[in-house]
């Protein structure tokens, strides 16, 4: 078998929930719905999250990155903020950007573009509200 040291992707996948609405604070609750409908009131999702992992194999583990290490890194940075939450009562970065599925796959980005071994990069994160409706953010 050859010696040298493939690079590869890896994914693992995230649950969430989570309760937020559409309302831009400048705007009249009437507004509001004329915007956004009923996504202007209080409703939430069980979101998915899905992260795509690059870097070179440990020849001496087998391994990229030990999914132990990654299931800590997600529940510190990750699902002990988010889930069961009130995104914009609760994370004060959605009191300043309205919690869209855009949005919140930018902040689960930001929280772990630098969370990993250097040897592993962030890829991309995917979040996806219902198996319809998601957001993908790739570093590519």
């Amino acid at each position: 078998m050859e010696s040298s040291n493939p690079i590869l992707e890896i994914y693992t996948r995230i649950l969430f929930s989570a309760a937020h609405s559409y309302r831009d604070k400048h705007k009249s609750p009437e507004e509001n719905r004329g915007k956004y409908g009923k996504y202007s009131r209080i409703h939430g999702h069980n979101y998915e999250v899905i992260l795509g992992l690059r870097g070179p194999i440990d020849m001496k583990s087998g391994m990229m990155i030990n999914f132990f290490e990654v299931e800590q890194i997600l529940k510190e940075k990750i699902i002990s903020i988010l889930d069961i939450s009130h995104l914009e009562e609760d994370i004060p970065w959605f009191r300043e950007h309205l919690p869209t599925t855009e949005n919140i796959s930018l902040f689960v980005y930001h929280q772990l573009k630098r969370a990993f071994p250097p040897s592993v990069i962030l890829v991309s994160v995917e979040v996806r509200e219902t198996p319809d409706l998601g957001a993908k953010i790739s570093n590519e």
